[in-house]
């Protein structure tokens, strides 16, 4: 029945008294009735009293959904008219574990965290952006002459100091003063050594080199310092003075304020914005960066929200973060390799090209991945990545190991024969050691060390089994290993060196067992990493180093594979020396063509991988975890953790919609 059949005239026969109230609603159903007039809002408000329950609720539903239909459209409307962009406002706050000691770009190198701060205070002479290129920062070109010695500068003049000085030539001459004095101690020092420049004009440079070194552009982007700050500062306080904690640079974020513990130590640092940046204005206002004593501390910090960011989390930490949906983890490809180095003058056993090509394929690359980086790298067959195959191939050859060996002389002993034979040396060091105590004279000559029951006695009269309980643990071990091999009486035994950390423990861990597999004895001697550096490395103190090395940019090896760089503070660390490969090195860095560099580089690589000094396992990932609140990162690989910045500018919190 349809609604209005209920309101036929003649339904209502029955005469019956009514209000004023009631002639007022029958009027207006009446002009409901009527076709040919327009309903009044009274009219309209007065329809739920004439209708049923179910019949209001239909009505109702049906308004509804012409409610929630012209709100559809119209949102629908703005939507596809407009769109969501970066707001300027919003905070970054980061985490890291350690604390900054001197934000100055003449010594921020040696720490990450000094150099992150840094790096965004400071701006260099140019700088890369977030593909990797080189582009121009304070400098705003620069013109290469033509026989690859001259580069000159042009500066630009839009460039102001926090402070309010305007950055000219002086600036730039004043740091370089700074970094090629030995009595400031910075690490640049090296890389810059035997570079002239000169000051043509206010905002003009010129440098000149004795010799052409194509990467030499790649140099220029540390940090300048202001010379009006700086000049007056002698040498042997430049570490000490208040503006490595509270710097004045000119790059796009300035120094707001830092927070103490009783004890001193920097809890938190915060930069703002510097507004006067002569380069893109960044959408954030803030960036604090908190440290932290352990990850312990780190990890319950981005899991509570009181960070956004990690700047590196090491793989073993990185379960307690997995699954958060508001984390997002970033894999960032890095120039580092690691390697095994074989030190050959350490290492009679490794001179041997045969044996260290099978140490080589005993090896599986592939799970040293998977077990020690838990699958967060990828595998390499040579130092210059950007060279090698997109997927190397894992030579992973026992059977092949073990057929070397034999073809080098080296047999196989069993594990019964190993004991035995050191039990056999150890009677021997202990008989010589009681044949000089029975000879001394004197009681001062006497070896204090030696059993009480064997002090006095003459080795002669003593035969072999007497001897047996007097001898070390560490002469008649407990060993799992099946077999051992040796050649002309000598073992085939390696030591393997690395740093103190869990990744590199777990791969060198893992080597040794593949080593051990094929007869190898093998002893771990693990460092931390200030010892490693300066005890190990420096003095070149290892048989075969576990050790990962950071190439840059550019794929220029000369540091790494050159024959004058053997010695420190040279960093090739197997002595690698061939005239050829020498010579290739020399004429890539010379070569200003890209294509020809890569064709003199291929053929190094060529004598390097016939002569097997080392063996190439892995570049890592770099892992940057980040909260979901932060946009806009655009970062796929970096050269150094600095890197992870390169397009900060771009990253925002706050957004507004606005017309298309």
């Amino acid at each position: 029945m349809a609604i209005f059949d209920r309101f036929n005239p003649n339904r209502f026969s029955r005469t019956v008294e009514t209000s004023d109230e009631t002639k007022q609603e029958d009027h207006a159903i009446r002009m409901l009735l009527e076709r040919k007039k327009i309903p009044t809002w009274k009219q309209i408000r007065s329809t739920p009293k004439i209708l049923s329950r179910r019949e209001n609720l239909l009505l109702k539903i049906l308004l509804s959904i012409i409610v929630l239909s012209f709100a559809y459209i119209g949102a629908s409307f703005i939507l596809n008219r407009t769109q969501l962009v970066a707001q300027s406002g919003g905070k970054y706050t980061e985490g890291s574990i350690g604390t900054p000691l001197y934000l100055n770009p003449l010594f921020s190198q040696t720490s990450d965290i000094d150099n992150d701060i840094s790096s965004l205070v400071y701006s260099g002479l140019l700088k890369y952006n977030k593909e990797q290129e080189l582009v121009p920062d304070l400098a705003l070109d620069y013109e290469i002459s033509s026989d690859s010695l001259i580069y000159t500068l042009t500066l630009r003049q839009d460039v102001y100091w926090h402070d309010g000085a305007k950055f000219n030539a002086d600036d730039v001459v004043a740091t370089l003063d700074a970094i090629l004095d030995p009595a400031y101690q910075s690490p640049l020092f090296l890389s810059l050594r035997g570079v002239e420049y000169q000051k043509i004009d206010p905002h003009t440079l010129k440098f000149s080199l004795k010799k052409p070194f194509a990467p030499f552009p790649t140099l220029l982007t540390f940090g300048i310092l202001p010379k009006h700050i700086w000049a007056e500062i002698p040498a042997v306080n430049w570490k000490l003075v208040e503006y490595n904690r509270k710097p004045i640079g000119s790059g796009p974020w300035k120094f707001d304020s830092l927070e103490k513990d009783k004890k001193g130590t920097i809890l938190s640092y915060t930069l703002v914005r510097n507004d006067n940046f002569y380069g893109e204005r960044p959408y954030l206002e803030k960036i604090e960066f908190r440290f932290f004593a352990n990850t312990t501390d780190l990890t319950l910090a981005i899991q509570n929200g009181t960070i956004d960011g990690i700047n590196f989390l090491p793989q073993k930490e990185q379960d307690s973060i997995r699954g958060n949906q508001h984390l997002i983890t970033h894999p960032l490809s890095f120039p580092q390799y690691t390697a095994i180095f074989f030190n050959q003058d350490q290492n009679n056993i490794l001179q041997n090209k045969t044996v260290r090509q099978a140490l080589s394929l005993a090896i599986s690359k592939q799970k040293i991945i998977d077990y020690a980086l838990e699958e967060q790298g990828k595998m390499i067959d040579n130092p210059l990545l950007s060279l090698g195959p997109q997927t190397p191939s894992d030579s992973y050859d026992p059977q092949k190991a073990n057929q070397l060996l034999e073809e080098a002389g080296y047999q196989k002993i069993s594990q019964q024969e190993y004991k035995d034979r050191q039990k056999k040396q150890a009677i021997k060091q202990l008989r010589t050691r009681m044949e000089k105590n029975f000879a001394a004279k004197k009681d001062s000559e006497k070896d204090k060390t030696l059993p009480a029951a064997l002090s006095d006695k003459d080795p002669k009269n003593i035969p072999d089994q007497e001897l047996e309980p007097f001898l070390e643990n560490s002469a008649t071990p407990s060993i799992s290993q099946e077999f051992f091999r040796e050649k002309d009486g000598h073992i085939l035994s390696i030591s393997l060196t690395t740093v103190d950390h869990p990744e590199n423990k777990k791969a060198a861990e893992l080597i040794r067992d593949y080593w051990e597999k094929i007869g190898a004895q093998v002893e771990l001697k693990l460092f931390d990493a200030p010892k490693i550096q300066k005890e190990i490395i420096k003095k070149r103190q290892y048989e075969a180093l576990l050790y990962g090395q950071n190439i840059g940019l550019d794929p220029d090896p000369y540091a790494f594979w050159h024959s004058s760089q053997a010695k420190d503070p040279g960093l090739n660390l197997t002595s690698f020396a061939d005239k050829n490969a020498d010579k290739l090195i020399i004429d890539a860095r010379q070569n200003q063509d890209l294509t020809q560099r890569e064709v003199l580089y291929k053929q190094f690589l060529e004598i390097l991988s016939g002569e097997i000094p080392a063996l190439f396992l892995y570049s890592p990932t770099y892992n940057y975890i980040l909260s979901n609140d932060i946009k806009n990162f655009d970062i796929d690989h970096i050269v150094k953790p600095s890197d992870r910045f390169n397009n900060l500018s771009e990253w925002y919190i706050e957004t507004k919609r606005v017309w298309k």
